[in-house]
C-alpha cells in the first residue's frame, strides 16, 4: 500500500474512481476508515489500494471535494446522512396523561425543569430531579415541547393552569 505522502491528488481520484466502478457506489469516509468500515469494506481497503480517509482530506481538504475531484455526483455521496421520521414514542394524547397525571400527583403542573433533569441540576435543583425519576416515567420536556409547539401551549392543551411570565412555569 502507498504510504501517505505518495499519495497525489491524481492517485486519490484514480482510487474513487476505481472503487466507485468495483463497488458501484463511491467510497465513504467509513469504507475508507479501516475501524469503522463494514467488513466487505474492510476486506476491500486491506488489500492496499486504498487511501485512508484522513489522507484523501489531507490531500483535498475534504473527502467530499475528493469525490468531486473524481466526477462523482453530489446525489450520489451515500454518506450523507438520510433523514428518517422520527419515531414517536408519545402520542399527543399520552403527553396530556402525563401533563394531567402530574398535576394530579403533586398539585401543580409540571414547569419545564421538572421534566428536563439536566437543566434542573444546572439550576441546583435536586428536588425537581428526584420527583422526575420517582417511580412514574414521564416524557422529557423537548418531546413535550417539540409535539406542541412548545411548554405553554402544551400546558393549554391539557387543560393545566398556566402562569405568568417571570412564573416558574417555563
Amino acid at each position: 500500500m502507498p504510504r501517505q505522502r505518495e499519495w497525489t491528488r491524481e492517485r486519490v481520484v484514480d482510487a474513487v474512481t476505481r472503487w466507485d466502478a468495483e463497488a458501484g457506489v463511491p467510497p465513504t469516509v467509513s469504507d475508507w476508515t479501516p475501524t469503522r468500515a463494514s467488513t466487505d469494506a474492510r476486506a476491500r481497503f486491506a488489500a492496499g489500494d486504498w487511501p485512508h480517509a484522513s489522507t484523501v482530506r489531507n490531500v483535498y481538504g475534504t473527502f467530499a471535494a475528493a469525490l468531486r475531484a473524481a466526477g462523482v455526483t453530489p446525489g450520489r455521496l451515500p454518506y450523507r446522512r438520510i433523514k428518517r421520521a422520527r419515531t414517536r414514542l408519545w402520542t399527543e394524547e399520552q403527553l396530556i396523561e402525563r401533563l394531567q397525571a402530574w398535576e394530579a400527583e403533586y398539585g401543580e403542573p409540571p414547569t419545564y425543569a421538572d421534566w428536563d433533569p439536566a437543566l434542573a441540576r444546572r439550576r441546583g435543583q435536586d428536588d425537581r430531579i428526584k420527583r422526575f425519576y420517582a417511580g412514574r416515567r414521564w416524557p422529557s420536556a423537548s418531546i413535550v415541547a417539540r409535539a406542541f409547539g412548545g411548554w405553554q401551549p402544551a400546558l393549554r392543551a391539557a387543560g393545566l393552569h398556566v402562569r405568568a411570565a417571570g412564573g416558574t412555569n417555563e
